[in-house]
This record gives structure tokens, C-alpha cells and sequence, in this order.
């Protein structure tokens, strides 16, 4: 069995599978298929899992998503999986990363070849259960990104109790990740942690997007320890105060940057986990700092992430707004490329920054 999930042919789809392998609870108690698939599938705090997982309306957008009927399904239209499919007409479903969890997980294992037996049947009702969940704890922020279109100051959060009733059998699921808002807003949610990664087993990760300025060093490296630390996104679009406080309408950038520092020192430390991914949104006031940013992660061996600015942000969304952009912009991508090349940098999403830039995707 261990074969089914290595042979490539066996992972690639030509459709969006993400409504087979993964789900989202957000802050109010509502599920839906992914961030870019808001479909109202139904309520944490009235409906069982089961009643979500494979109701109406989930088999609707599975169905539509084998169609290829994305917009019809309710998918936005700047989702990354669209353009990864518009892009290669395929995509990879099961993922390379599972395959050591799969062999020594056999709950895990038996979910995952469901699922391929799920999306390689033309049934719309799941017998895997989701191998991902994302979670968005609340939209509180104590931030007010120029990008972000959250209602930072609603104080609503998703109670523990029914976060955990997402999980109906964890030891199938690969990873979890929370998000908000920031999560951190709540210095109770540590304890959470810290309980929750201790149910896991080994090669099952937890993932927090956070923008780094309400934890201490002290609270990282508890969150760390041991063999199963949790991953880390710290969302950063600058490596300068001054930008950083314009995009962010935040002084914490030289918090943010120790801690993601001090987090690059536990990962080397560490040596055999990741733990530490950096997010970097690119928008017009940060665009020349693209380059600065590789070099930077590259020094501190740091995983870089690009991501295209969405939505219509008239005054900074480049990728949208072609009068926002330089002249020579699209020439910088390609020698930010290089560089990655140069440097051997841990670097994502370029080539699709400047397939944006040239509108030939979107």
C-alpha cells in the first residue's frame, strides 16, 4: 500500500481537490471549503461534523469541482490551486511530504488512500475524512493592515471545545493551522498549543500564521520543544521600519524580526524540523524590497514566501492596477529569480508573481 501513495501518476488531478482532503472553521462558527471557497457549508455550533462533511452542500461544490466549474462552485478567482491548474492542467493531491507519516501511521495511511479512492470515483461523498484543517481563531487584530480586509476589532473567538470538534479522528489528519486576525491575541491560546500538540503523533504538525508581535522568545521556545514543535508563518512585508509600520500600522517590526531571528535559531538548532516560514504580501510599496528579503532569508536561512496582494486595493494591488507598477518591474522579478538561483535561497511564488505581472494567468 505504501507504493499507492509514492507513484506520481496515482497524485496528479486535472481538478481542484482541496473539498476532499482539507476544510475551514472561521471565527464565527461558520465552515467552508478553503480561504479562497467561502460556500457556507454549515455551523460548528449547530451541526455535527458528519452532517458538514459530506452534506449538500459540500457535495455540490465536489461536484462542480470535477466540472472545472470553479467560479460556479464559489472559488475566488485570485486562488493559487485555479492558477496552479490553469498553469500545468494538473496538479498534485498527495503529497510528497505525507509519505513518511504514511508509513508509519496506519490510521493515517488507510485516510489517505480513501481519499484517493474518493477523488478518483465519480461519488461527491467523501469516505476520508479532511486531512488538513484550517482554523481562524478570530478576526481581533492588533494590527490594521493596509491589505487586509478583517474587522479587527470584533472580539469574537471560536471557543476550544468546538475547535477540537473538528478533529473526529486525529490521528488521520496530517496538519492543522490556525490563523485569525492573530491568535495570539488570546494569551490563553499557548495553553491550547501546548495541550494539542501533545495528542499528536510523530510527522503530524500544527501551523500558526501569526504576525510575531505578541509572543516572547520565552513563549517560542515552549512552543518548540521537543519532537513535535509547531511550525511557525510570521507574516513580515518589509525590512524596513518605516514601510513596515505604513503597511502594518504597527511599531513592532523590531519585535517581529527578533522573534523571527530567534525562531531561524531554533530551526538550525533543531536541524531536521521546519519550523519557521516567512510571509511577505508584495504590494506597490514594498515591491523594490523583494530583493532585500531573499537576501535576508538567504543569510539566515530562512524559508521565504511570496504572496500577490488580493483584492482591490486601488492604491497598492500592482498586480491588478497596471498604472501602480514600474516600468522595469517585470525585469526585477526576473533578476529576483536569479538571485534566488545565485544564493540557493528557500524561495516560493516568484515565478507566479510575475506570471500575475504579465496578466497571462489571471
Amino acid at each position: 500500500m505504501v507504493q499507492a501513495v509514492n507513484k506520481q501518476n496515482d497524485k496528479m488531478s486535472t481538478f481542484c481537490t482541496e473539498p476532499w482532503s482539507g476544510i475551514l472553521l472561521r471565527w464565527g462558527g461558520r465552515v467552508q471549503p478553503c480561504c479562497s471557497n467561502s460556500t457556507p457549508l454549515g455551523d460548528i455550533y449547530k451541526d455535527s461534523m458528519d452532517e458538514i462533511w459530506n452534506g449538500e452542500p459540500m457535495q455540490n461544490v465536489r461536484r462542480l469541482m470535477r466540472e472545472g466549474k470553479y467560479k460556479e462552485a464559489g472559488c475566488h478567482s485570485d486562488c493559487p490551486i485555479i492558477y496552479e491548474l490553469n498553469k500545468h492542467k494538473k496538479r498534485q493531491y498527495i503529497l510528497d511530504e505525507w509519505a513518511d507519516i504514511y508509513t508509519k501511521n496506519i490510521t493515517f495511511s488507510q485516510n489517505i488512500n480513501n481519499l484517493k479512492r474518493d477523488i478518483q470515483s465519480d461519488s461527491n461523498i467523501a469516505t476520508c475524512i479532511p486531512v488538513t484543517y484550517d482554523i481562524q481563531t478570530t478576526e481581533f487584530c492588533n494590527m490594521d493592515c493596509i491589505m487586509c480586509h478583517q474587522d479587527h476589532h470584533n472580539k469574537t473567538t471560536v471557543p476550544p471545545e468546538f475547535i477540537q470538534k473538528m478533529f473526529s479522528d486525529i490521528e488521520k489528519v496530517y496538519w492543522i493551522r490556525f490563523q485569525g486576525g492573530e491568535v495570539f491575541v488570546d494569551k490563553s491560546f499557548i495553553g491550547y498549543l501546548l495541550k494539542l500538540k501533545e495528542s499528536l503523533s510523530d510527522g503530524q504538525k500544527i501551523i500558526v500564521i501569526t504576525n510575531g508581535a505578541l509572543v516572547s522568545e520565552e513563549d517560542l521556545d515552549i512552543l518548540t520543544e521537543g519532537d513535535n514543535p509547531i511550525n511557525f508563518y510570521v507574516s513580515m512585508d518589509a525590512l524596513s521600519p518605516d514601510i513596515y509600520k505604513k503597511i502594518r500600522n504597527s511599531s513592532n517590526f523590531e519585535k517581529v524580526k527578533k522573534n523571527i531571528l530567534h525562531l531561524s535559531k531554533i530551526q538550525q538548532y533543531k536541524n531536521n524540523f521546519e519550523i519557521l516560514t516567512w510571509n511577505f504580501v508584495i504590494m506597490k510599496s514594498n515591491f523594490h524590497l523583494i530583493q532585500d528579503a531573499i537576501r535576508f532569508a538567504n543569510e539566515h536561512q530562512i524559508k521565504l514566501v511570496f504572496l500577490p496582494i488580493v483584492g482591490k486595493y486601488e492604491d497598492e494591488n500592482l498586480f491588478i492596477y497596471p498604472h501602480l507598477r514600474e516600468a522595469h518591474c517585470v525585469d526585477y522579478i526576473k533578476e529576483s529569480m536569479n538571485l534566488v538561483k545565485t544564493l540557493g535561497t528557500n524561495v516560493s511564488n516568484l515565478q507566479q508573481t510575475l506570471d500575475w505581472l504579465s496578466d497571462e494567468y489571471k
